[in-house]
């Protein structure tokens, strides 16, 4: 992580097969069920980066008809893609994102949090496809999220461009 890249660097050296046209495509992993300062912020990005195109994928388990991000990620007319989940731990969720990315084709893939970055990490390195991770900072209320922090340091590295939140 020592590197420092700019952002638009790691988009104009994207590794993708070449697109017909020279628009900028995002795919934005994020899982959040309420409408937390990270969705907020990802939601003011895709109303004011207006030449870009944001596919939004929400995390979503599968008994869930809907969340309140969700709703309100429709509520403000954004491409909203959703990428159930039968568990907790999901392997299918590699699936079904593979599947977003071929319909979508993005140029860049973009991650909010520990599970969306271990998604891109493995989607990005597959699809060949630029990696900008945002990082929103940790907290540690219990086990199960400090070693979630941990897998998110851990992948965070592998990363083309890392944004720190404050």
């Amino acid at each position: 992580m020592g590197e420092r890249h700019d952002a638009g660097e790691a988009v104009k050296r994207s590794r993708c097969q070449s697109h017909a046209s020279n628009e900028i495509r995002v795919l934005a992993l994020i899982a959040a069920n309420e409408v937390t300062g990270p969705l907020r912020g990802l939601f003011q990005l895709i109303e004011h980066a207006k030449e870009v195109r944001f596919v939004l994928g929400m995390f979503l388990l599968k008994d869930h008809q809907s969340t309140r991000a969700v709703a309100e990620a429709m509520r403000r007319g954004f491409h909203v893609e959703l990428l159930t989940q039968t568990r907790r731990y999901d392997p299918g969720l590699l699936i079904r994102t593979a599947k977003v990315i071929r319909s979508h084709r993005p140029t860049v893939i973009q991650s909010h949090g520990y599970k969306s970055a271990l998604i891109a990490w493995i989607c990005g390195s597959l699809y060949r496809i630029p990696w900008l991770a945002f990082s929103h900072g940790y907290t540690s209320e219990n086990r199960r999220i400090s070693l979630y922090n941990r897998l998110d340091a851990w992948v965070l590295r592998h990363a083309d461009v890392v944004v720190a939140m404050s």
